[in-house]
């Protein structure tokens, strides 16, 4: 049976092709042949090999009534590329006719080869006439541009191969129109194209692109005619900053029209693909003279995608992107307005969460949460030092407090990240060189330090306060023991600060230490006794430890003696002390619980 199937398709089919293709080919060769010989003109050359074809299409159709249909299609597609060739031989190769006329005879074998296609519902003669009608223009070159005649013509073309392929089903029409539309364009371009041209094949493009996306198929030409198309845009409108702002306008109204029927990795690409060469014409293109029109693209696409936004991440996208855009813009004009401009961005964020409160409370979260941000951004571009430290750790407790009301525990994180930044940025400037003339306690990084601890304390209190049926006990000792740390980073700060600024030896300023770092462990194991909080005092362990080995590498082989003498004997009081306090501490717990 597969042998039969196989021989009855060669012999049905395979033939049937290479024989129309024999008698093609035979025919050109003839006519050469037959002019290179003398035996005829080149007017009866060029009328003979269309009374073929002519013939070939009768017969085809004949064979097609006859009940050979397959047969039939393939002799007419036979005869129609034979009309092909003669016309093109007429004008190309002979200059019987000229461009006009040979465009013109090329179009009418264009439909008549779709009409015959649509009538017997062939897909070979559809690709055929498809193939013919886009070959025309690269076969007939114009001398000159003309964009509007060749892009109308392909507008033409594409419409109806989209209506011939989807009415009868063919998408492989729809691939083929694509590929010659790319040729086409690129061929024309590398030719013709000028910038003044920029408007005619932007518009044409658009056309083109929009009509590629109405196909059902293939997949691969909806797929990427839009990223091409874009790729296209940007490459054409880069010389002309307002046509490129009117672009990505347009682009984000189409994205902000289709957004809730898309995938949200395809809303974040349609997002990425404005925002980012919108931020690269505000460095670039950024100017005075473009300040208001740059200024109010960029609220404009804000507002759109804000009013079409489905995605949290593009909510905090969008408000970014068109602060840092507008940024750009205003840095290059008044840098001093940078700052608040991002308040200002902070301040209507907070406007839209309490506005939004209502009717969608995690709406109001994430607004409020992107307002925070741009606060955060508003007050490292304002301030700087112990000013700037004491704002983030501020608004990093007002955030934390809100993640607790509200129960979001990315809110309460972020607000976690940003005292820790806080802090840490804090433990930097402490350990600093010190201004000069410095007055030790009475300064602004000691303040800042107060400040922060304080909060740090006040957040341990707000924890244990919000469970929100959490047990909270672990972030509360967190708490506790990073304000103790903070403690005493400032004392040793300070009195590193006190022996550089006044000049006194090293010495002096590691037994000073030493004795410090002793004395507050004990501090801390009397307080973590007294309130029998075990954090505080394996915290006060850790810090003996820490104490202990300090003496023993750094003070006792480079102290001189006296010094070496106080920082040991300090440290042994201290140890002693708190043993003494443990000792106490169990005895006393005996007996509470005799």
């Amino acid at each position: 049976m597969n042998d039969e199937s196989l021989e009855t398709r060669i012999g049905s089919r395979w033939l049937l092709y290479v024989g129309i293709v024999a008698i093609v080919v035979g025919v050109a060769c003839f006519e050469k042949l037959a002019f290179d010989s003398g035996w005829i003109s080149e007017l009866a050359r060029v009328v003979q090999g269309g009374v073929v074809g002519a013939l070939l299409v009768w017969a085809g159709m004949w064979f097609i009534r006859a009940g050979y249909p397959l047969y039939g299609q393939i002799v007419c597609g036979g005869g129609i590329a034979v009309l092909y060739v003669s016309t093109y031989a007429a004008f190309n190769f002979y200059h019987l006719i000229d461009r006009l006329v040979a465009v013109d005879l090329m179009y009418v074998i264009t439909a008549a080869a779709a009409w015959l296609a649509d009538r017997q519902r062939s897909p070979g003669l559809a690709l055929m006439a498809v193939g013919g009608g886009f070959a025309a223009p690269l076969l007939l070159p114009s001398p000159s541009a003309a964009p509007l005649a060749l892009f109308g013509y392909e507008t033409i073309l594409i419409a109806g191969t989209v209506v011939l392929a989807g009415r009868r089903g063919w998408p492989a029409l729809n691939a083929v129109s694509y590929g010659f539309t790319i040729l086409t364009m690129l061929q024309w371009g590398d030719r013709f194209y000028a910038p003044s041209m920029y408007l005619t094949v932007e518009a044409f493009l658009t056309l083109f692109c929009a009509m590629y996306l109405t196909i059902s198929g293939p997949l691969a030409v909806r797929g990427s005619a839009p990223i091409l198309y874009y790729v296209a845009s940007i490459a054409i409108l880069a010389p002309y900053p307002s046509a490129l702002l009117v672009f990505f306008i347009a682009m984000t109204v189409v994205a902000a029209v289709v957004s809730s029927r898309l995938e949200p990795v395809v809303r974040f690409v349609l997002w990425l693909s404005v925002a980012l060469p919108l931020l690269v014409w505000c460095e670039v293109y950024g100017a005075p003279e473009r300040l208001v029109v740059g200024l109010a693209t960029v609220a404009a696409v804000y507002a759109m995608n804000l009013i079409a936004q489905t995605d949290v991440a593009l909510l905090h996208l969008n408000g970014l992107g068109a602060y840092f855009a507008a940024h750009l813009l205003v840095d290059g004009v008044n840098p001093d307005a940078t700052a608040a401009l991002a308040a200002g961005f902070a301040v209507w964020h907070g406007a839209l969460a309490v506005f939004v409160a209502r009717r969608s409370r995690d709406r109001a979260v994430q607004y409020a949460a992107l307002g925070f941000k741009l606060l955060a951004i508003a007050i490292f571009l304002q301030f700087h030092g112990a000013a700037a430290i004491a704002g983030w750790a501020a608004e990093g407790a007002v955030v934390i407090w809100l993640g607790l009301r509200e129960d979001r525990e990315w809110l309460r994180l972020g607000g976690v990240a940003l005292v820790v930044l806080s802090a840490l940025r804090l433990v930097a400037v402490q350990f600093s060189s010190p201004p000069f003339p410095y007055v030790v306690l009475l300064n602004a990084r000691t303040a800042c330090a107060a400040f922060v601890i304080n909060l740090t304390y006040a957040l341990a209190w707000v924890h244990a306060r919000r469970q929100n049926g959490r047990e909270r006990s672990t972030e509360v000792a967190i708490a506790i023991v990073a304000a103790k740390l903070l403690l005493l980073s400032t004392i040793s700060s300070e009195i590193d600060a006190y022996w550089v600024s006044d000049g006194g030896t090293r010495f002096g300023r590691e037994m000073t230490m030493s004795i410090a770092w002793a004395l507050y462990a004990t501090a801390l194991v009397m307080l973590g006794l007294w309130r029998q909080y075990a954090p505080i005092r394996r915290l006060a362990i850790v810090v003996l430890t820490m104490t202990t080995l300090k003496v023993l590498t750094v003070d006792l082989p480079e102290l001189d003696r006296l010094y070496r003498v106080a920082s040991i004997l300090g440290l042994g009081v201290a140890l002693l002390a708190t043993s003494y306090l443990y000792q106490r501490f169990r005895v006393l717990s005996r007996h509470e619980a005799q």
